[in-house]
C-alpha cells in the first residue's frame, strides 16, 4: 500500500509560528479528516503538501515522504496528489470550458493524447456531470455542478492520493450529501487515500475513518473517528464535541409546538409578487430567458429574524442582491420600512445601505485584496457616515472585538486570513454602521462549529436591535436563529414556518433527512 507523509511542518510569517511540528501519514483507500477552528493551520499544514504556500509565509522545516523517499517540492509532474479546492468558483477560469480546464490538468502530466475527450467525459459520468458540461463554462454551473466538476479534474490524472479543502462549505445539504458519498464511494472504488480539511465535524463524522484536531498550529489529538468523538480527551476536542451535540439538539426530532410569532410587529422588509429572469444570448442573437424567482411574497418583520432555507440555484442569493439594489427584480415590488426600494441616485443608495447591510456567501471575492482588515471594516464608516478619524478607529475596534478577532489582525491584509477569519472581518464591515437590516448570505458557513454558535448568540443578542434576513442550507442553525422559515423550490415559496415546526413538504424533509447533525 502507497503511503504519503508530513513529518515535522514549520511554517512562520516571521513574526509567529503558524504550524509547528505537524505530522500525519496517510495510506491509500482512507479518509484521514484535519479538524480544527478557523485559523488553527489546517489548510496551511494540507497545502504545504502541494507546495501551495502564499509568498509571505515560509517553511522552516518539514518533509513530504511518498513510501517513504522525500519528494522535490519543485517536480509537481511526478508527485501522485490532486487538489479539490475549497472555492471551486474562484478556482476555475471564467473564461474557460470545464473540457479546456481538464485538458490543461491532463497536459500538465503529460497524458493529453488522442482520447483525451473520450476520458474527460467519462470521468465527468463518474461524478454524475453528462456529457454537456465539457462545453460549459464555470458560469454556466451552479455550486454543486462546479464542485462536482472540480472531483472529476482531480481524478482524471488518476491520483493515489487527494487533498479535499472543505469541499462541501457552501453546498445545499442535498448536494452536501451526495458530494460526501460520491467523495467516499471513490476513495473506495479507485483506493485512493484522502485527506480531507473541515471545520464541519457533520462532516467527518458522515466519511472520515480517523481525524486529526489541531489547535493553534498543533496537531493535538489524533486517533479513529468514533473513538474521539465518544472519548476526546484534549481541550480542543471536547470544544468541537460539545458544539456538535450542541447543534444536534436541533434535529427534526426536537421540532414541537408553533413559536408565536408578533403578527402586530411593524415591517422590515415586504415582498410582493417579485419575479426575475436572467436572459442569455446565442452567438447568431437568439435569447433564452430562465425565470429564477416565481411570484415570491413574504414580509420580516422588525427585530425578527426569517429563515431562507433551499437548494443550490433556487433563487435565495438572487433575492438577496434584488434587496439590496443591486438587481432589478423583472416583476414585483420591494419595500424598506414602508418606502418603495430605490436606487436610481448615489443619496437614494446611501440611505439604502445606511439601513440594509449584506454580508456575502463568498468571503474572498467580498474584499479588496489590498485593503488591510482595518481599511475593510472602516469602509461604511467612510462613504456611509460623518465619523471622526478617532471615531472610526474605536468603532472598528468595537466591530473586531465583536467577532472575536484580536487587534493584532488590524494591519493585516485580509486575503491573508483564513477563511473563517475573512468572513468574520466581513460581518465586522456589515455591522459597523449600525444598520436595522442585517442580510446573512451563507455567513456562518466558512466558520467551525464552535465560532458558529459563538458569533450565532452574539447575533440573537442584537435581534432587539436588527431584524435579520438568515440565507442558509442548514436546518438546524436556522431552527435556532430564525422565528420562521421559508423553504424555496425553484423559485417560488414551497412553505413556510415557524422555527420549531416540522416541514410538511417532500423538500422540506428532503433537506431535514440529509442534514449532517
Amino acid at each position: 500500500m502507497n503511503t504519503l507523509e508530513l513529518k515535522n511542518l514549520n511554517i512562520t510569517n516571521g513574526e509567529h509560528e503558524l504550524v509547528k511540528g505537524v505530522s500525519f501519514k496517510l495510506g491509500q483507500g482512507e479518509i484521514l479528516a484535519l479538524v480544527g477552528k478557523s485559523g488553527s493551520g489546517k489548510t496551511l499544514s494540507a497545502m504545504s503538501v502541494l507546495g501551495f504556500l502564499p509568498a509571505t509565509l515560509k517553511k522552516t522545516s518539514g518533509e513530504i515522504l511518498y513510501n517513504g523517499t522525500k519528494l522535490n517540492s519543485r517536480d509537481m509532474r511526478l508527485r501522485p496528489i490532486s487538489i479539490i479546492m475549497q472555492n471551486p468558483k474562484t478556482a476555475f477560469n471564467p473564461i474557460l470550458t470545464i473540457g479546456t480546464h481538464a485538458l490543461h490538468s491532463l497536459r500538465a502530466v503529460g497524458r493529453a493524447d488522442r482520447n483525451f475527450k473520450e476520458l474527460i467525459v467519462s470521468t465527468l459520468a463518474d461524478v454524475g456531470l453528462g456529457e454537456l458540461v465539457y462545453d460549459m463554462y464555470p458560469f454556466q454551473m451552479s455550486g454543486g455542478m462546479l464542485q462536482r466538476a472540480m472531483i472529476a479534474l482531480a481524478l482524471l490524472v488518476s491520483p493515489k492520493f487527494i487533498i479535499a479543502d472543505e469541499p462541501t462549505t457552501d453546498l445545499d445539504l442535498l448536494t452536501q450529501d451526495k458530494i460526501l458519498e460520491l467523495l467516499k464511494r471513490l476513495v473506495k472504488e479507485r483506493n485512493i487515500g484522502m485527506l480531507l480539511v473541515t471545520h464541519d465535524f457533520g462532516v467527518v463524522a458522515k466519511v472520515a475513518d480517523r481525524l486529526a484536531v489541531m489547535s493553534e498550529g498543533r496537531i493535538v489529538e489524533s486517533g479513529d473517528t468514533r473513538e474521539i468523538f465518544e472519548h476526546p480527551t484534549h481541550p480542543a476536542s471536547r470544544e468541537l464535541v460539545g458544539a456538535f451535540e450542541y447543534l444536534m439538539k436541533f434535529t427534526p426530532a426536537s421540532a414541537g409546538a408553533k413559536a408565536n410569532v408578533n403578527l402586530d410587529a411593524p415591517t422590515a422588509i415586504e415582498i410582493s409578487g417579485l419575479s426575475h429572469s436572467y436572459a442569455s444570448y446565442t452567438l447568431f442573437g437568439g435569447k433564452k430567458e430562465s425565470e429564477i424567482l416565481k411570484n415570491v411574497s413574504f414580509n420580516l418583520r422588525k427585530n425578527r429574524a426569517l429563515g431562507l432555507l433551499g437548494r443550490s440555484g433556487c433563487g435565495k442569493s438572487t433575492l438577496a442582491n434584488i434587496i439590496m439594489g443591486l438587481m432589478r427584480p423583472s416583476f414585483g415590488e420591494v419595500k424598506i420600512f414602508g418606502e418603495k426600494l430605490r436606487v436610481d441616485t448615489l443619496a437614494s443608495r446611501r440611505e439604502l445601505y445606511k439601513n440594509v447591510q449584506i454580508v456575502f456567501q463568498d468571503p474572498l471575492s467580498s474584499v479588496n485584496p489590498a485593503s488591510s482588515v482595518f481599511d475593510v471594516i472602516k469602509e461604511p464608516l467612510m462613504y456611509l457616515g460623518e465619523f471622526s478619524a478617532q471615531e472610526i478607529k474605536t468603532r472598528v475596534l468595537e466591530m473586531l472585538s465583536f467577532v472575536q478577532l484580536e487587534p493584532r489582525f488590524l494591519q493585516r491584509k485580509a486575503t491573508s486570513l483564513s477563511g473563517g477569519q475573512i468572513q468574520r472581518v466581513c460581518l465586522a464591515r456589515a455591522l459597523a454602521i449600525k444598520p436595522k437590516i442585517l442580510i446573512l448570505d451563507e455567513t456562518l458557513s466558512n466558520l467551525d462549529l464552535t465560532l458558529r454558535i459563538q458569533i450565532l448568540q452574539l447575533l440573537l443578542a442584537l435581534k432587539n436591535e436588527l431584524s435579520f434576513l438568515f440565507i442558509t442550507h442548514d436546518v438546524a442553525l436556522a431552527r435556532i436563529f430564525c422565528d420562521e422559515i421559508i423553504l424555496l423550490d425553484e423559485g417560488r415559496i414551497a412553505e413556510k414556518i415557524s422555527a420549531d415546526e416540522k416541514f410538511s413538504t417532500e423538500l422540506g424533509k428532503e433537506l431535514e433527512s440529509a442534514a449532517l447533525f
